[in-house]
């Protein structure tokens, strides 16, 4: 029986974490760059005036802006979130990469939900549907740290345990309102 080396272990572990956070932050790039997409460009002819284009320019979609100034702001700051629990972690293990999956899968959704509320924002399901993406991607971020936390399984031992609580509650807080803010879009989907 040979034993393993426990920094060769720590190093692939280490290999493991980077990996997880390198897919992650190409994941969450990914949903920005195709929240762009939603943009058309302006159809001017190209005899026509800069003055014609400058005027089509003007006239692009306020829903579409504002929907991607939005999402650009809620992806960002999932990502963020993100950053802020996984820099805890020292150790992974399949439950917390399926975690990561679920969530990555929800970040995904961003610009489909993003389009959904661009083009039909006065349907109330397109803005509950937006809401509830964004309540599922916090509730992956809060089980994800859960599962690292619970009993340190996953993070380092010395890390405080207000820390811990902290980063739990504030994993906890954007899925609560997302999910609160569902029954209100059938009152006024605006």
């Amino acid at each position: 029986m040979t034993m393993e080396n426990p920094h060769v272990v720590e190093s692939y572990a280490r290999k493991d974490l980077d990996r997880l956070i390198s897919f992650s932050d190409g994941v969450y790039a990914v949903a920005i760059t195709l929240l762009a997409l939603s943009f058309k460009l302006p159809q001017v002819a190209m005899h026509e005036n800069a003055a014609e284009f400058n005027h089509q320019l003007l006239l692009l979609d306020a829903p579409i802006l504002a929907g991607y100034i939005l999402s650009f702001i809620v992806v960002g700051m999932y990502w963020i979130a993100h950053h802020r629990v996984i820099r805890y972690i020292v150790r992974m293990d399949s439950r917390l990469m399926w975690y990561n999956v679920f969530l990555l899968l929800f970040v995904g959704l961003i610009p489909f939900a993003t389009q959904l509320t661009q083009t039909y924002g006065d349907i109330p399901l397109s803005n509950a549907l937006y809401a509830g993406d964004q309540a599922l991607i916090g509730i992956m971020q809060f089980f994800l740290w859960y599962h690292a936390s619970k009993g340190r399984r996953l993070i380092a031992s010395d890390l405080s345990q207000n820390t811990i609580a902290v980063l739990r509650l504030r994993t906890a807080v954007a899925p609560v309102i997302f999910l609160l803010s569902i029954p209100l879009v059938y009152l006024d989907p605006s």
